[in-house]
């Protein structure tokens, strides 16, 4: 047996991706306050979806990992703003 490990290491912008689109967790969390219910849950279930295509392309492709943040920032705008209108 070999004593090299076969994992390989996360890149610093797949980190950074992730702990951005952590934080956007706080605005997500907070649309309810904003906009109904129902929109709400929509934009939950986006950035829910999100987490998971990044925490799933992380390993292949990491650096699309710091689009994500980018991707669910323009849906919560565009979905607060469509339900406010």
């Amino acid at each position: 047996m070999s004593t090299t490990s076969t994992r390989r290491r996360m890149e610093p912008s797949a980190t950074i991706g992730l702990i951005v689109h952590a934080l956007i967790a706080i605005p997500y969390l907070l649309t309810g306050l904003l906009a109904s219910f129902w929109s709400a849950v929509v934009l939950w279930t986006v950035w829910t979806v999100l987490f998971a295509v990044a925490i799933r392309i992380r390993r292949h492709r990491p650096r699309f990992v710091t689009l994500v943040p980018v991707m669910a920032i323009a849906v919560w705008a565009t979905g607060v703003w469509a339900t406010a209108m």
